[in-house]
């Protein structure tokens, strides 16, 4: 059986990616790049991440902004890596974090060969262990209005509609209307019978 695990990453120890081996499974500032960049996925995205400049495009002068553009962008925030067997495999990350509000936005992608139920539950629950130790109880997601898949997935995960942001997706060739979806981050029935039952102890 593959082994389920989640890293996360905050802003120092991103940094400290910078000086990771290229190639290493560990380098997780790479993969998340790599996703950011060059994924044929990128519309599987809950959240925007059109604030990273195609000026940037080149991977190595992106590298050298990425952390900063986060910082500037994105505030207070955390990758949490998902892997499968130690490899990096998808990203959940939480940014406008509030503590005082106890609140955060989320983005996530995953890789299409681990979008299965019994994959996406586990990660899904150690997530939001994460978000509890971290004294986060509301995450708030965006969607596209036409990304039927992501929006179906955020309601299969606890989600519920609550607003609608015109044109939050624009770019010089199109605007897109985004769905925010938000959700508490204490378990449901559902994941506390499998939290009880087939994962954490």
């Amino acid at each position: 059986m593959s082994q389920i695990q989640i890293t996360s990453l905050d802003y120092q120890q991103l940094h400290d990616q910078l000086n990771t081996n290229h190639g290493s499974n560990t380098n997780y500032l790479e993969f998340i790049i790599n996703v950011f960049l060059y994924s044929e996925e990128r519309h599987l995205f809950w959240g925007n991440t059109d604030i990273f400049n195609r000026k940037y495009a080149d991977k190595l002068d992106f590298k050298r902004h990425f952390i900063n553009l986060l910082s500037m962008n994105w505030g207070d925030f955390r990758f949490f890596i998902l892997k499968v067997d130690d490899l990096p495999s998808g990203i959940l990350a939480i940014y406008n974090v509030s503590i005082s509000n106890q609140r955060a936005d989320i983005l996530a992608w995953i890789e299409s060969k681990y979008r299965s139920w019994n994959v996406l539950i586990k990660w899904w629950i150690l997530f939001l262990n994460h978000l509890q130790v971290l004294g986060i109880k509301r995450v708030f997601c965006k969607i596209r209005h036409q990304n039927l898949i992501a929006i179906k997935a955020a309601k299969s995960f606890g989600f519920e509609q609550c607003g609608l942001l015109p044109e939050y997706f624009k770019n010089a060739e199109f605007s897109e209307s985004a769905y925010i979806f938000t959700r508490s981050t204490e378990f449901n029935n559902f994941e506390i019978l499998y939290n009880n039952r087939r994962y954490l102890a």
